[in-house]
């Protein structure tokens, strides 16, 4: 692993612990999953393309995505999560 691997890795099991803290075993095990069902369903997405091909993709369904919310509900009333879960 990069060190950049292992410090996104040690933030991420502080998140985890975090939240099973703040809410429970349960739901931070459902939380988990859900990022590796999302994560698997992307690579299998971009499966066979380049890197740059992969960025183009996801700056383009960001910037779909935002554009749409801030239509319907203004920049103020638009977080970053919804313009991540809008763009999928």
């Amino acid at each position: 692993m990069t060190d950049s691997s292992h410090t996104f890795l040690f933030a991420d099991l502080v998140g985890f612990t975090a939240l099973a803290d703040l809410e429970g075993d349960s739901r931070a095990l459902a939380v988990a999953l859900e990022l590796q069902r999302r994560t698997d369903h992307q690579m299998k997405r971009t499966r066979g393309m380049s890197r740059t091909e992969k960025q183009e993709r996801t700056r383009d369904a960001l910037l779909r995505a935002a554009s749409r919310l801030f239509c319907r509900r203004g920049l103020e009333g638009t977080s970053i999560d919804e313009i991540t879960e809008a763009a999928g």
